[in-house]
């Protein structure tokens, strides 16, 4: 649905655009607003409008600096957006393209989505590709400050989770449900986990007890359902813990220490 807004309005921007400049692009005065913009949507991350600014600039700017850093955050608002093929294209396109002043951006941007390219990176970009590298290890050496201060801490916040036994959790639920959503820190798991298979646990016991047999063994089914639901529960928080903060890492990597414009 949100591809379908995006069309939508970038042809729209563009369309305005042509209408409004005898130029057929903005000067340079309205692209650097625009830009300023698109940046200030992305860092609040709104990447679908922010994508819509960089991609009528990829197309209108007559800056090459300009048009190519617009596409370089194009290509990064789709991956975000799970737009991964409209993603591929631009990055193909923008490397082939002689024009492009910061071909060495692109080139990063490529490793960085494991895409084999036959150009080298040189040794400031390299540099950069290393943080990539090691992002999810935790920085070492002297107190780090501003960025690198975030990102120790989201750093930190990764080696946590996956210090947490996911075994030791899943088996705790197994014992008592709603334990091991609670050894996880997760107590709106852990309440609503005990609440339903206490529920239906006593529900199977009532109906048994009242030689209930038909509805017992209906509840007893329901029961075992949640019962094992709420062990694997365990295992997913977890996981989804540690992958959001894989995500956070690899956004905050590009956008504040690699590409900061």
């Amino acid at each position: 649905m949100h591809k379908l807004i995006f069309y939508f309005i970038f042809s729209l921007l563009v369309a305005l655009s042509l209408f409004s400049n005898t130029a057929n692009a903005f000067d340079f005065q309205q692209e650097k607003s625009l830009y300023a913009n698109a940046l200030r949507l992305k860092n609040n991350q709104q990447y679908l409008l922010s994508s819509i600014y960089f991609g009528l600039l990829s197309q209108t700017s007559l800056d090459l600096q300009m048009k190519f850093l617009a596409t370089r955050n194009y290509i990064i608002m789709m991956d975000r957006l799970n737009e991964h093929t409209e993603s591929h294209v631009y990055l193909i396109r923008a490397l082939s393209d002689r024009e492009n002043p910061i071909k060495q951006d692109f080139i990063l941007l490529a490793k960085i989505k494991n895409i084999d390219v036959k150009e080298e990176l040189n040794s400031r970009y390299e540099s950069d590709y290393g943080v990539w590298t090691r992002r999810y290890n935790v920085t070492n050496g002297d107190q780090p400050k501003g960025d690198w201060k975030d990102l120790y801490e989201l750093q930190q916040l990764l080696v946590t989770e996956k210090r947490r036994n996911a075994a030791l959790g899943m088996s705790l639920s197994a014992v008592l449900p709603g334990t091991g959503q609670l050894y996880l820190g997760d107590f709106r798991a852990a309440a609503l986990s005990f609440l339903v298979n206490g529920l239906f646990g006593f529900a199977t016991y009532q109906f048994f007890d009242r030689d209930l047999p038909g509805p017992g063994a209906a509840s007893a089914l329901v029961f075992s359902i949640t019962y094992t639901g709420n062990i694997l529960n365990v295992y997913k928080i977890l996981d989804r813990r540690k992958n959001n903060l894989k995500r956070r890492i690899d956004e905050f990597v590009v956008d504040r220490i690699i590409f900061t414009n």
